[in-house]
């Protein structure tokens, strides 16, 4: 099997900055965007609501972006400032939420869309104890930057 590398020429690609105390139904966060694309703003999102899934899992379940059912960007075509963001649960299952993400750090800049966000079992593909170890690290390591502001 071929193996495709993707470099995004980023030291990391953890786009969220910071963590407000979630609950079952939603999260909030920030994120400071410096000449971001359109991908950067879906993928920012897209974090945020796989983390809440981590979240309401209490880590143990893998969760993945399965899917962006709507997405209206801002009138901008890059990103500059810090924006507020949140989701807020819509429906869920046993297996997948879908979740209604908000960016806005203005009325006339904000961005939304409906992501589903589904979770699996760790296993060989997803291993337990790298990534639940790693997550749970993440989401503190956010949860303790929201701390200090």
């Amino acid at each position: 099997m071929e193996r495709i590398t993707v470099n995004t020429e980023r030291e990391g690609f953890l786009l969220l900055d910071s963590i407000l105390p979630p609950d079952r139904e939603g999260i909030r966060g920030t994120k400071s965007f410096i000449n971001a694309p359109v991908f950067e703003w879906m993928e920012a999102l897209a974090q945020l609501g796989a983390l809440h899934q981590r979240y309401v899992t209490d880590f143990e379940r893998h969760a993945f972006l399965l899917k962006i059912s709507s997405f209206t960007p801002p009138k901008e075509p890059v990103l500059n400032g810090t924006y507020n963001l949140s989701g807020v649960i819509l429906s869920r299952s046993s297996l997948a939420c879908s979740y209604k993400l908000i960016a806005e750090n203005s009325p006339a800049s904000r961005f939304e869309g409906e992501f589903i966000i589904s979770s699996v079992e760790y296993g060989d593909k997803f291993r337990k104890d790298v990534l639940q170890k790693h997550y749970r690290k993440v989401f503190q390591c956010l949860r303790t930057d929201s701390e200090k502001r």
